[in-house]
């Protein structure tokens, strides 16, 4: 009984040293996945446990691209809308007509400063 829980679980060939952390099976050291930079496996992880978080990082990955992708298209859309409202000729001229009131209401400020100047030059001369 205690040779067989011994036994690797995936190999079935070698003598189990170690138990996987996340799902117990006794393991042996070939079966193990070995830690290093890109991996980052804290303690000790099968080769089955490995595959799957693998394929969950996969599978959250795609989810995440998919996700960015409707975001980019969404946004394509809604800037599509906003230059063709921008560019409509009814927004033209409305942003025409305003310029026109600001250079006219520049005009006449301009107009109301040089009467008050020329007042106060008048003023000095007299």
């Amino acid at each position: 009984m205690d040779n067989e829980e011994k036994i690797c679980t995936y190999c079935e060939k070698n003598i189990a040293e170690f138990y996987c952390d996340k799902c117990g099976e006794p393991t042996c050291e070939d079966c193990l996945v070995p830690y290093d930079q890109f991996n980052l496996i804290e303690g000790c992880i099968c080769q089955s446990c490995y595959e799957l978080d693998q394929l969950c990082r996969a599978n959250e990955y795609q989810r995440e691209e998919k996700e960015n992708e409707e975001r980019e298209k969404k946004k394509e859309k809604r800037n599509a809308k906003a230059r063709a409202r921008y560019n409509s000729p009814e927004q033209k001229e409305k942003r025409k007509k305003k310029k026109e009131k600001r250079e006219q209401a520049e005009i006449e400020y301009r107009k109301k400063l040089l009467l008050k100047l020329s007042k106060i030059v008048n003023d000095m001369f007299r």
